[in-house]
């Protein structure tokens, strides 16, 4: 399967306040709530939510629903190296 390209964010990311909902995480298991975060975290790096089902086993796939991801994939992991 081939995923779509990971759109990049140019806006200042060098702070970001990341608030979590600790009512939406309690149920989630441990596995889970660190993929959350860490999604939470990217927006900071500026990566935007991707929406296509496709997709899915992509940290940043916006929908819990049939989210698929395990860790970074390497597209996320290269928009990060890029903008480090």
């Amino acid at each position: 399967m081939k995923l779509a390209p990971i759109p990049m964010d140019w806006y200042n990311w060098r702070y970001a306040e990341v608030r979590m909902n600790d009512a939406m995480l309690d149920p989630m298991s441990t596995s889970k709530r660190k993929l959350v975060v860490l999604h939470e975290m990217l927006h900071g790096y500026g990566l935007r939510d991707l929406v296509t089902p496709a997709n899915k086993p992509r940290v940043m796939y916006q929908f819990r629903s049939g989210w698929t991801a395990t860790g970074l994939t390497a597209a996320e992991n290269a928009v990060l190296v890029a903008k480090y």
